[in-house]
């Protein structure tokens, strides 16, 4: 799909979650984590544990939601239904417990397509290229108003031998603290 050579799916994500640690920020253990819904059925005494992909914990005691999608972004029709209804099943269950103050998507974008995106802002790189793309809006359910981002990270088009793999990472590292503002 992208000219990621190894990364794929699971890949994808576990880089982006090395990323943010290596950023400085608490991430928290992706695991059944006690947060759970019930699903009507009897396995598991009828619960089904809630595993975001990234819940970034704050010094204050809030966190921020997201799920890292390995899939070409569509700028038509955006995140597909079934992406947000997981979305907002994890912002729901988690703003039972703490303050959520963001929320998204984190999405690979080859460079050559970010001309054919909109966004509400970018992050430069260290060399003036855009490394990070987002788009703004807000996410509003049961009485919550949080702020919604799609995050593109984007890939540059030699990103395929070592070096550029690092240069492109390091890139993420250097921007990617604007997530939690």
């Amino acid at each position: 799909l992208y000219r990621f050579g190894a990364f794929k799916c699971i890949f994808f994500e576990h880089f982006i979650r090395n990323r943010l640690k290596r950023a400085g920020l608490s991430l928290r253990i992706k695991e059944c984590d006690l947060l759970k819904i019930p699903h009507g059925g009897i396995f598991n005494d009828g619960f089904r544990c809630l595993i975001p992909d990234v819940v970034i914990d704050t010094t204050d005691g809030r966190c921020l939601v997201y799920d890292v999608k390995y899939k070409y972004w569509d700028e038509r029709y955006g995140v597909n239904r079934e992406d947000l209804f997981q979305l907002h099943t994890y912002v729901g269950r988690y703003s039972c417990e703490r303050e959520v103050i963001g929320c998204g998507f984190v999405f690979p974008i080859p460079e050559k397509r970010l001309n054919e995106i909109t966004v509400d802002r970018t992050i430069p790189d260290d060399k003036g290229k855009i490394g990070v793309a987002i788009k703004e809006n807000r996410l509003k359910m049961a009485g919550l108003d949080i702020p919604f981002y799609v995050v593109f990270l984007v890939v540059p088009e030699e990103a395929v031998g070592e070096a550029n793999r690092n240069s492109c990472a390091e890139q993420f590292d250097t921007n990617v603290k604007s997530l939690t503002t």
